[in-house]
């Protein structure tokens, strides 16, 4: 049974604000899975700019942006992860805010970025309206995530599922269930390509700590196409919707030949009005 909206929000704040575990699951990752993030800022946004990093956790990203030459403010709903970056010493100042009620003035930012954050926003709409309200005329909304819609993760895993090797936890682990997740993700792909006004379809998040990563507390099953389109209604440009990958791999194709099904989410847009 589907919660409201709203209880899932609080339990999501209590969950991140008190998991020592998910805590220490950011902590643990590594330099290199954040380099395709940072590039894509570097692409768009000059050294210097003024950023905001929604979402920062442990801090990772926002110590590599300040070390690109940004001035950077991280953010993020639970002090006991900022508290790990600033353990850490992340050369940023860091901000606990719940990223749809952020404590800065309108048009603060050159540039507003987030990893891995929108598939974990129980009203995304309205936090979307905060990053825009919060970058300047001129500026970029930069969000690199899964895209959990997207039905193509079964195809990606198909060579592992095939030699019952496992298969996406929670999502599925065999293939019957990664049949079941495809057909399904098919659908809401389809709807949020052709729908005009994006639905951002809820998600029931498992909050536990035995079941750390894999996205098992995302809150939204989200999807590139619908962001941006709610972006563009909302006086942004898109310049980038999805990451190519590998040439020739097979997320590259699909992004080639179908964007709407990426398995990513690279968006970077400009605010134009």
């Amino acid at each position: 049974m589907a919660l409201p909206q709203d209880e899932n929000a609080d339990r999501l704040a209590r969950f991140y604000q008190g998991s020592s575990a998910y805590r220490d699951h950011l902590a643990s990752k590594s330099p290199r899975q954040f380099e395709r993030y940072v590039a894509q800022v570097r692409r768009f946004v000059p050294p210097g700019a003024r950023a905001l990093e929604v979402g920062c956790g442990t801090g990772q990203a926002a110590r590599m942006l300040a070390d690109a030459g940004y001035r950077v403010i991280g953010s993020d709903l639970s002090a006991l992860f900022l508290r790990a970056a600033r353990e850490a010493r992340v050369p940023a100042p860091l901000v606990a805010a719940d990223a749809m009620r952020l404590p800065f003035g309108d048009e603060s930012f050159d540039a507003v970025c987030a990893l891995e954050w929108i598939e974990h926003m129980p009203y995304v709409a309205a936090a979307l309206s905060e990053l825009r309200r919060v970058v300047r005329v001129g500026g970029f909304v930069i969000l690199r995530s899964p895209a959990l819609a997207s039905p193509v993760w079964p195809i990606l895993d198909l060579p592992n599922l095939l030699l019952r090797r496992g298969g996406r936890p929670p999502h599925y682990g065999n293939l019957r269930e990664a049949a079941r997740f495809f057909a399904a993700n098919l659908k809401r792909s389809l709807r949020a390509a052709l729908k005009r006004e994006p639905a951002f379809e809820p998600r029931l998040p498992t909050l536990s700590d035995a079941h750390i990563g894999g996205d098992g507390d995302a809150s939204y099953w989200s999807s590139g196409a619908e962001v941006a389109r709610h972006l563009v209604q909302h006086g942004f440009r898109v310049l980038q919707r999805a990451d190519a990958g590998a040439p020739l791999s097979p997320a590259w194709l699909v992004d080639r030949i179908a964007p709407w099904l990426s398995p990513t989410i690279a968006i970077v847009a400009k605010r134009e009005r």
